[in-house]
């Protein structure tokens, strides 16, 4: 679902600092790019395929860690929509 909503980001217009909506595909890539691109990325990582062989327990302390800040990252991104949400009501 994040990596279909990193292809719609990509082409979904935005309300810049003066409430005009941007509808040029360069300045909206080049917005998206600069601000929550990021995060989105690395919410569509899958951790735990890439932790799969875990035997260590130092390596699945650092694990968990990575966890939490997988699940912060996804809510931010849901603070994200959130804000667009109330921003368009």
């Amino acid at each position: 679902m994040f990596f279909i909503d990193i292809i719609l980001s990509f082409h979904s217009s935005y309300l810049d600092e003066m409430n005009f909506h941007v509808t040029d595909k360069k300045t909206i890539a080049h917005n998206y790019l600069t601000t929550w691109f990021w995060i989105d990325f690395l919410a569509i990582i899958p951790i735990d395929l890439l932790f799969r062989n875990v035997d260590d327990l130092n390596e699945i302390v650092r694990v968990i860690r990575i966890g939490k800040l997988y699940k912060l990252i996804k809510l931010t991104k849901l603070l994200r929509l959130l804000k667009m949400a109330h921003n368009r009501t």
